[in-house]
């Protein structure tokens, strides 16, 4: 009621100062609270040449300044003054001159409840009187809040509220404060459906309407429906709004089948198609109580068909198990539609092994411990699809050998050995593969065998120290071992003495090896020597040591050499025997050596004293004497070498040097020449191979010279009829055809054994005298007294066939020696006339005789 009378008191009072209502200024302005707003003042000067020179700007008419504008110095250096302490920074004056009109507004950023009322402006010019305007600011507020609930009062703003089809939708809107009460209204996007609400004021300044939708379908899906709350034209009013959703279930689902089985461990996609849902259906597909990850979810064009795609990886477990597929709508849970399919996997075979027998061993163990010689089945527990066809054992890895009862998934070890330890797997086989199964680890113990299985025989002298190392075999390796010592001495009677068990303190041992260290005192301290192990199975298999008194060859000294008709001899004396040496346990050797024939005689005897008969003249031979063990046979020592050179002279001297192993003076210039050495050889070789050819070509064209001659060089078979049959077996049926004796030279002859491979090798059969030859025949000496009659004799002989014209010349034999060795045993049965040049030991003859017709033989 004050204020009222104020304002009336304030309007009286600018009557009376000449408050003026000027045409574009009008007495009220009108706001929504929260919103900008401008109350104007007119600035243009009722005259030309006067301006405004000062602006005030009042509330409630009366009162202090609470904004001031001084333009004294122009409008564009006009100063501006604020009251912040009611407005702040809201409020600001702007003037806006166009001609000669000059307009101005009190500008509010944002206003509130508490700037409504009254508002004057002066004008205060230089010329003409002072202005004042009065404006009335009045502000409207809107709704504060508006609200959309659902029919069970739930609300439901900026929210979806879902619909099944063909039900009735109920919202109810509601509106609080606002002034003037506001009025609600409904609003649908598209206009398609005009919607009514019934609206009601309630005492707490709140309005709230009501309406009812009918009859939805699907199209009304994804509708947005407002209530707006009007109570001006000034700005946008609230608005609550609330999305409509026509919800349906899955109508059908169902799973691709597109395999008639899966193979284990092959991945595949399994489809799973929904039909019929709004919003698109929770669609989950399992194998049994296995949910299947999802690979991606797509929805038809139409929205109506849903697909989902997830990864199945089959295991053999999930052989027929059920592929389900399960869909519902979020809004209907309860509502699932289900697809279920039973499915078939195959699969390589899943092996277990377990012990069948020993039947006292717990099942499912992975160890098993036996004794050599117990019986062992392993059986192989399978589960395939399809069934397994065939069973496979590995023992460390490797194939082994399955020994059957009838059931070809049992591996039956009657008699287990050592051997048998290892770790043991079975696999079962199908159309799919190989099943390997669990791992069986077999161990097997067995009695303390010696690794050497045959006796070890040593040699040692006396005072002499060797190693025994005795090795075992055995598990468990916890051996303890014994030594027993027996004497091989003639002259003792006392087998107690001879028989004893070594000490412990003797010997060494550690786990499955023990080591004796045996030193012979005297030499009747020599024999057998025997390790025993034992462990918690019994004494197995002892090992064995043979020890023997070591002999030790004699030298010799002041040996001399004479030749003396075709014959060498050399005599030496015997040094004094070694300690623990016997006459009886060595001998001499002497071998004798044609260095140019390369045959070797040799001589056996018990003293150093040797003769070598039909020695050939002018020759270089070496003469080795050696000291020799029978019963070692490897065993000898070098005692005496000379070279010696025969000269045929009237005294029938010889001249022995002796054999001297001389150093090169200037060793660094022999290194230097080894690499010409090397270069002059290369050389050469490759010079010897172009004269090969060279002399290969000319003699072919020869060859083709006359047709006539026809020689043919090979064994007269009609003369061979007491030849060994091998001999005759191995000879090849090819003949060579000469014309001439140079092409005679080139011919390697036929018809050796293998037996004679020594013999061709050394003696050189081509270099034969410059006429036609009969038979090369070898002799033997019958009054050798240290060679043993030879069991054949192997006769080549050369048969020519000559032109008519021809003529045989006769011409003296010559005759050259050589030493080859003979063959003690015989090599075949019956007698012959065929030498063994290759076995024989004596001097031989080699005898060229001419022949004057193509069957003599000489």
């Amino acid at each position: 009621m004050f204020s009222r009378i104020c304002f009336w008191i304030t309007f009286l009072f600018c009557h009376n100062i000449s408050c003026s209502r000027l045409p574009g200024v009008p007495g009220s302005v009108t706001g929504v609270v929260g919103h900008p707003v401008s109350i104007p003042c007119d600035l243009t000067p009722p005259s030309a040449g006067d301006s405004p020179h000062l602006i005030l700007w009042y509330k409630n008419i009366f009162g202090t300044p609470i904004y001031s504008v001084d333009m004294r110095n122009g409008l564009s250096s006009a100063s501006h003054w604020r009251d912040r302490s009611m407005f702040g920074d809201r409020v600001n004056f702007v003037v806006n001159a166009k001609n000669a009109s000059i307009t101005a507004e009190l500008r509010f950023n944002k206003t509130i409840s508490q700037d409504a009322g009254p508002y004057r402006c002066r004008v205060d010019f230089w010329k003409a009187a002072t202005r004042n305007f009065k404006i009335y600011l009045q502000l409207i507020e809107e709704a504060e809040n508006v609200q959309i609930f659902d029919g069970q009062n739930t609300e439901v703003t900026s929210g979806v509220i879902v619909a099944r089809i063909n039900s009735t939708l109920v919202l109810k809107c509601k509106s609080s404060g606002g002034r003037p009460l506001p009025t609600l209204s409904w609003q649908s996007s598209g206009h398609h459906r005009p919607l009514q609400g019934n609206q009601t004021v309630s005492v707490g300044s709140s309005v709230t309407s009501v309406v009812m939708v009918h009859r939805l379908q699907a199209q009304d899906s994804g509708t947005i429906i407002s209530c707006i709350a009007h109570n001006n034209q000034l700005e946008v009013p609230p608005t609550a709004s609330v999305k409509l959703d026509i919800i349906l279930a899955p109508v059908r689902v169902e799973i691709s089948r597109t395999v008639s089985s899966f193979v284990a461990g092959l991945p595949y996609n399994i489809t799973c198609q929904v039909l019929g849902s709004n919003p698109p259906p929770a669609t989950s597909i399992w194998v049994g109580k296995q949910e299947l990850e999802v690979l991606r979810r797509t929805e038809s064009s139409d929205g109506k068909m849903f697909s989902t795609v997830a990864r199945f990886f089959p295991r053999p477990e999930d052989d027929n198990s059920f592929v389900s597929c399960r869909a519902y709508n979020s809004y209907f849970p309860e509502e699932t539609l289900e697809d279920q399919w039973k499915i078939t996997i195959v699969y390589t075979p899943v092996s277990i092994l377990d012990i069948k027998e020993p039947s006292n061993i717990e099942r499912r163990t992975t160890k098993l411990v036996v004794n050599e010689g117990e019986k062992v089945v392993l059986i192989c527990n399978t589960k395939a699809n399809p069934l397994p066809y065939d069973y496979h054992w590995r023992q460390n890895g490797h194939n082994k050998m399955v020994q059957h009862t009838g059931l070809p998934s049992e591996l039956v070890l009657s008699s287990i050995r050592r051997e048998d330890t290892g770790n043991y797997t079975c696999l079962a086989e199908n159309s799919q593969g190989l099943g390997e199964s669990n791992n069986i680890s077999v161990l097997v113990q067995f009695l303390p065998t010696c690794l050497n299985t045959k006796p070890e025989e040593i040699t040692i002298a006396v005072h002499e120290s060797i190693d025994l190392e005795c090795q075992m075999n055995s598990n468990p390796q916890n051996v303890s071992f014994r030594w027993h010592m027996e004497l091989s001495n003639p002259e003792s009677n006392n087998e107690d003495e001879d028989n004893f068990e070594v000490p412990t303190s003797q010997f060494t041992q550690h786990r499955t090896s023990s080591v004796l260290t045996f030193t012979p005192r005297t030499p009747a301290d020599f024999g057998k020597v025997t390790c025993h192990g034992a462990n918690n199975l019994g004494k197995g298999k002892p090992c064995l040591f043979i020890i023997s008194k070591k002999v030790t060859l004699p030298g010799v000294k002041d040996c001399s050499l004479t030749n003396k008709d075709n014959s060498i001899s050399v005599n030496c004396i015997e040094e004094p025997s070694p300690p623990l040496s016997s006459p009886n346990l060595y001998q001499f050797l002497a071998e004798l050596l044609d260095v140019k024939l390369d045959l070797t005689s040799t001589l056996l005897a018990s003293r150093p004293t040797f003769q070598f008969s039909s020695v050939r003249p002018g020759s270089v031979f070496t003469l080795n004497m050696y000291s020799v063990d029978p019963q070692a046979g490897t065993e000898r020592r070098l005692v005496f070498s000379q070279l010696i050179s025969t000269e045929s002279k009237d005294d029938n001297g010889a001249r022995v040097e002796h054999l001297e192993v001389e150093k090169s003076i200037d060793d660094e210039a022999f290194d230097r020449m080894i690499p010409i050495v090397i270069i002059f050889s290369c050389i050469m070789t490759v010079l010897v191979f172009v004269m090969i050819i060279i002399t290969l070509v000319k003699r072919s064209t020869e060859y083709c010279k006359n047709a006539s001659l026809q020689t043919h060089v090979a064994f007269n078979k009609n003369l061979d009829t007491d030849i060994e049959p091998d001999i005759i077996n191995h000879t090849k049926p090819g003949m060579h055809k000469v014309y001439s004796l140079d092409q005679l030279n080139q011919v390697s002859f036929e018809g050796f054994t293998p037996q004679n491979a020594n013999l061709a090798s050394n003696i050189k059969y081509n270099t034969l005298p410059s006429r036609q030859i009969a038979i090369i025949e070898s002799l033997y000496r019958k009054d050798s007294q240290h060679l043993h009659m030879p069991k054949s004799i192997l006769v080549k002989k050369v048969t020519f066939e000559a032109a008519a014209s021809s003529s045989s010349s006769a011409a003296t034999t010559p005759t050259m020696e050589l030493t080859s060795c003979a063959d003690p045993s015989p090599t075949s049965s019956g007698g012959g006339h065929y030498l063994d040049m290759s076995r024989v030991c004596s001097p031989t003859q080699l005898s060229f005789d001419s022949f004057h017709d193509k069957d003599s033989l000489l």
